[in-house]
């Protein structure tokens, strides 16, 4: 006995075409522009603080940059060369000890 089985119905293919980068870089510039506006209005000093900010970034002396660089750096190597936790754990051959104070340790069988 053969059974008959159905063909799924061939899908249309929909290509929606991507809106133009233009556009979006638009949308994106009115939106700050919005933000920049609603900001003033209410009083906001945006302009003052990116001053400020830029005056407590631009006093970082390159010494220190240098050496938050150099931190990172060691740090990733550190890290990418440690053995993985899961090596560690099968690794080692001191026998599991029950650590909890609410019951008595295991007993062998």
């Amino acid at each position: 006995m053969t059974a008959a089985t159905p063909t799924p119905a061939p899908v249309a293919a929909t290509e929606s075409k991507p809106r133009p980068r233009w556009k979006r870089l638009l949308v994106f510039a009115l939106l700050i522009l919005v933000i920049g506006a609603f900001a003033n209005l209410v009083g906001w000093d945006i302009r003052g603080w990116f001053t400020d900010l830029w005056d407590t970034i631009s006093e970082i002396s390159i010494g220190y940059l240098i050496a938050a660089v150099n931190a990172r750096h060691a740090s990733a190597v550190k890290l990418s060369t440690a053995p993985p936790r899961w090596a560690v754990s099968r690794t080692s051959t001191s026998p599991a000890v029950a650590t909890s104070t609410h019951s008595p340790p295991l007993e062998p069988e």
